[in-house]
């Protein structure tokens, strides 16, 4: 009888994780991988409980972090979770957004586009646009990224049109244009997320959002100079 070959590979978390905790880690239907870090960054900065996720063929990205704290992942009902305990022992738990199961499978209302993606640039548009709303108003640099975005949002809309013309022919299923539009706005909250992310982090590994914090800052630096 041959033996099975198993032949592991790296998970793609950044630094070493604490053994006794295992590895917990998942798969959505775009290939990304989800992963729970449970120690520091680069051997320094705050210990606790970190999720990443990344994309395929992409970097690792920050989804999460709680201080102090030790805990995994489960997919419930196709939806995927985090469960962890603080210092204090008290159990946590949240949806991870974003997270599309491999089970789940396209209906007459749903494309299926780069959701990578789409999620990038949906969550900047969000994030820069309350930015420019807010305290940041009257920044004109906050302004012309918010215009870039959501150039690069209707470009992602024409990909969904055309796609959504080759569904046609496949399944004889049409989409109306505010079945296209929801799809567009559900996606646009991700967008928020990565963002949020980059200042909560203080940078980004996604080089718009990045851009876009070097910006902010000048502009803050002058204001406060003032």
């Amino acid at each position: 009888m041959t033996t099975p070959v198993i032949i592991p590979q790296r998970m793609p978390v950044p630094t070493k994780s604490y053994p006794a905790q295992g590895a917990p880690c998942t798969f959505d239907r775009t290939g990304a991988d989800y992963t729970v870090q449970i120690g520091n960054l680069s051997g320094a900065g705050p210990w606790g409980f970190y999720l990443f996720r990344t994309p395929k063929g992409g970097r690792p990205q920050q989804l999460f972090f709680a201080p102090d704290s030790n805990g995994d992942l489960v997919v419930i009902n196709r939806k995927l979770y985090i469960r962890y305990c603080d210092k204090n022992w008290i159990q946590w738990w949240a949806e991870v957004p974003g997270y599309i199961d491999p089970d789940n499978q396209p209906s007459s209302q749903t494309i299926n586009v780069n959701e990578a993606a789409m999620a990038v640039y949906k969550q900047q548009v969000a994030l820069a646009q309350n930015t420019a709303n807010g305290a940041m108003a009257q920044s004109q640099t906050a302004n012309n990224q918010v215009e870039s975005l959501r150039a690069e949002v209707r470009r992602l809309q024409a990909q969904i049109a055309t796609l959504t013309q080759q569904q046609q022919q496949m399944a004889q299923q049409i989409l109306s244009k505010s079945q296209i539009e929801d799809i567009v706005w559900a996606k646009i909250w991700d967008v928020n997320y990565l963002i949020r992310m980059g200042f909560l982090q203080g940078s980004s590994t996604i080089q718009q959002v990045q851009d876009y914090l070097n910006d902010l800052t000048v502009f803050i630096k002058r204001v406060v100079g003032k």
